[in-house]
């Protein structure tokens, strides 16, 4: 018979009731191996938790129980730490199985927790199914694999999906079934050993780094001995402490072991991901290499870790690194850094970033940090929550987010013109969280291999604020040191990792060796001041287009790099030619395009520069445009520019008196359709410089006449454009009739927003117009006149 056993008030109590329960529930796995193995997980889990709570020597261990615990129980079956965490986190995630539990093994349950009054202590999912439905159905391994789950939905539907379909794949293979068949690797605990024997049985695997890992994978190698196995993952696990890893269970054993391989670099040249640079912090603020290695990057423990829950582990034994890495001194450094980097070099471009903390302790003081550097609504820590935190770790528990908060800022945070604008984060959001607008991560965290390798790849996401605006890079701000080997920090394929991150001082390499080379042509063209004369020998220079759009391509390459690198005392010697050398892209930019904006199209940091220099240049704009007026042609005649500048001057001056005088005086848009013509054939080389000067000066003479006309005849606005719309398409007597168009437009003051009047309005026209033009070329006529009605 077995005695009741009292809570554990003593850690030794506690090593003594967790002896009991394994002594007890092993001898009963013979007879009932699923039940009693999981019973017995849970109630190891259940045991940790009462003492963590109650226990009246808890404080003596703190942060080091499951150690110490694990020391004290070498001697017992899978109870190593790791594995007394996962009972733990068992026990918390299906906290009902006490009813189960309870009604078999009463005696075996700490007396605080009692089935009869049904107490359940809070858990942060509940289960769909009873308690004995998913002792009865499932084994530990499937459960333990659902506990992984963070999220509540999507755990309740591989619930229902485990214990439907628990034994259909082994009666599909062992009847030698002959199709598709759609299973999670779980299903394949404990099937029988060649189940299948055939040769022509293709299997394929999702997450193949991971997925057969553990036993499951032997499981279904010993059930399937003669099955191909194809693999997929971004990640495979190889040259680590786990032997070939995910080579040795999918690849051949030959110098490739690939079927088909998409590497990074050909994700960036395909524009699917952003290139990724990093920077190491100052080494004031860096872990020690000597620490960092002797405590995390020379463990074999550490190669080929594939989760953060592992990773977690891990640094759980490096004390002094995380000590080192939590000591408040520099965590108010690295805050520091970081408030003063975010504003300078990330919040001006636009973006947002991510800081990771070695742990959730971390989290809560960088918090507490950044806010008093920053605005509080900047920064929002993100990690996950535990049972007892209010009682164990009050300032953890105090900066915790509520769920719904959670999952709210989640949803905003890819919104650049949202708060927050950093997420701090130790665990959550490093796999699977994809914000594009997500630039530069803070990694003060120790990571490698696939965990590092999907941490920083929430960095490299596209993002395209605009047209003209795109995201160049993400970047990553090293303040624990592992980039500086990358060969350890990374142990892949070189050439799967090559061209996954570069360090930044390649990219001053890039802009030092541009500005020193292909730019030193335009840059001349700048020096020694800017004033008419060297606008106009510009606007000469890049008359043709293939020119301009060469100079385009160079300096928007220049412009990345500085928005990259800026500030940064490297750029000094280069600070002001590279500023010229903006002024002369702006330009350029609104002598030949079809808006003029003096500081459009170019980057954030960038304006600031080229304000200053337009500013110490005098400049109010960056190219003079000719006033169009009676004297406008003989002010060409006498100016001594260039043809070719002429052409540009021109045309600019026609889109400035369309822009301007267009909404008023609807008669100058088609005019001024009519000069961006002009301007494409003439980029185009369809005409020559001397005609399509001609032409422009045509343009000149005809907005000239029509300004004189208006004048002349005192129409309203709507009637002169009336009139001169009729002119120009030669209806006889338009100043007549446009006096009738204009009355019949008053009729209908209501068409633009009235399909119905806007057919009668159509009516009318037609009416007016057939005698005068006849039937066809009534509607084209009157869809002149509709284009020429002044806004309202």
């Amino acid at each position: 018979m077995i005695s009741p056993k009292r809570s554990a008030d003593t850690f030794e109590q506690l090593v003594a009731s967790i002896q009991s329960v394994h002594t007890v529930l092993s001898d009963h796995a013979s007879k009932a191996v699923n039940i009693s193995l999981t019973v017995r997980n849970w109630l190891i889990g259940c045991y940790i938790a009462e003492y963590e709570l109650h226990g009246a020597d808890r404080a003596e261990y703190g942060e080091n129980l499951l150690g110490n615990l694990a020391s004290r129980l070498e001697g017992l079956s899978n109870c190593n730490r790791r594995k007394l965490y996962d009972y733990l986190k068992f026990y918390r995630t299906y906290p009902q199985i006490v009813r189960t539990v309870s009604a078999q093994f009463q005696p075996l349950m700490p007396e605080c927790i009692s089935a009869d009054d049904m107490k359940v202590p809070t858990a942060s999912a509940q289960s769909n199914f009873p308690p004995e439905r998913l002792l009865s159905s499932l084994s530990y391994s499937k459960l333990k694999l659902l506990v992984e789950l963070d999220d509540d939905t999507k755990r309740a539907f591989y619930e229902f999906e485990c214990i439907r379909g628990n034994w259909s794949v082994r009666e599909l293979l062992s009847s030698d079934f002959r199709g598709l068949i759609v299973s999670m690797i779980h299903k394949f605990d404990g099937i029988k050993k060649d189940i299948n024997t055939r040769e022509n049985i293709f299997v394929l695997v999702d997450e193949a780094h991971r997925t057969t890992g553990g036993d499951l994978g032997n499981y279904l190698l010993g059930a399937l001995p003669k099955a191909t196995l194809i693999g997929f993952t971004g990640t495979p696990i190889d040259k680590t402490a786990y032997g070939k890893g995910t080579f040795k269970t999918f690849g051949k054993e030959d110098e490739e072991g690939y079927l088909d391989k998409y590497s990074i670099a050909e994700s960036i040249a395909d524009g699917t991901t952003v290139p990724l640079k990093y920077t190491l912090a100052p080494s004031e603020i860096r872990v020690p290499r000597e620490q960092l290695e002797e405590e995390f990057l020379n463990i074999a423990e550490a190669e080929g870790v594939s989760d953060v829950d592992e990773l977690n582990r891990i640094l759980d034994h490096a004390m002094r690194l995380k000590t080192f890495l939590k000591s408040k001194g520099r965590v108010e450094k690295v805050a520091a850094f970081v408030a003063e980097h975010f504003t300078n070099n990330v919040e001006p471009l636009g973006y947002k970033a991510f800081l990771v903390a070695v742990d959730r302790e971390t989290c809560a003081l960088y918090k507490e940090a950044l806010d008093k550097i920053l605005p509080p609504e900047y920064s929002l820590p993100i990690y996950t929550s535990a049972q007892h935190d209010s009682e164990r770790y009050p300032q953890v528990y105090r900066h915790q987010v509520a769920p719904d908060a959670e999952k709210k800022a989640r949803k905003l945070f890819p919104k650049a013109d949202t708060q927050p604008k950093i997420f701090i984060v130790t665990d959550k959001l490093l796999t699977g969280f994809d914000a594009p607008v997500l630039y530069c991560m803070y990694l003060d965290k120790p990571m490698r291999d696939h965990v590092l390798l999907q941490a920083v790849a929430r960095v490299n996401r596209p993002y395209e604020r605009d047209a003209d605006t795109q995201k160049p890079c993400g970047l990553v701000v090293d303040f624990v040191g592992v980039f500086e080997k990358l060969e350890k920090a990374l142990a892949f394929d070189s050439d799967v990792v090559s061209g996954v991150i570069e360090d930044m001082d390649i990219l001053f390499d890039k802009f030092k060796e541009i500005m020193t080379g292909p730019a030193r042509n335009y840059i001349d063209l700048c020096q020694g001041g800017i004033d008419d004369k060297s606008v106009e020998k510009a606007i000469e220079t890049f008359s043709e287009m293939e020119k301009r759009e060469a100079f385009y391509k160079l300096y928007k390459q220049l412009e990345m790099l500085y928005e990259i690198l800026s500030p940064s005392p490297k750029l000094r010697d280069f600070i002001d030619e590279f500023g010229c050398l903006s002024l002369l892209y702006q330009i350029i930019c609104n002598a030949f395009r079809k808006k003029t904006i003096l500081y459009g199209d170019i980057a954030r940091k960038t304006e600031q520069l080229v304000r200053e220099k337009a500013e110490s240049f005098g400049l109010e704009t960056t190219i003079s445009v000719v006033k169009i007026d009676e004297k406008t042609l003989e002010a060409i005649k006498e100016n001594s520019s260039s043809d070719k500048a002429k052409i540009i001057n021109l045309v600019n001056s026609v889109r400035k008196t369309v822009l301007e005088d267009g909404e008023s005086n609807p008669y100058l848009k088609p005019i001024g359709d009519r000069a961006e013509a002009i301007m494409d054939a003439y980029d185009e080389r369809q005409v020559a410089t001397e005609v399509a000067l001609k032409k422009i000066e045509a343009l000149i003479r005809e907005i000239v006449e029509a300004q004189r006309q208006q004048q002349k005849m005192g129409f309203d606005e709507n009637t002169f454009s009336f009139f001169w719309t009729l002119k120009n398409e030669d209806v006889a007597q338009p100043d007549r009739t446009a006096v009738v168009i204009g009355e019949i437009f008053e009729r209908f003051i209501h068409h633009r927003d009235n399909a119905a009047e806007l057919r009668q309005l159509k009516a009318e026209l037609y009416k007016a117009l057939l005698p005068l033009v006849g039937k066809e070329r009534m509607i084209h006529v009157a869809e002149k006149l509709l284009r020429a009605e002044a806004s309202p």
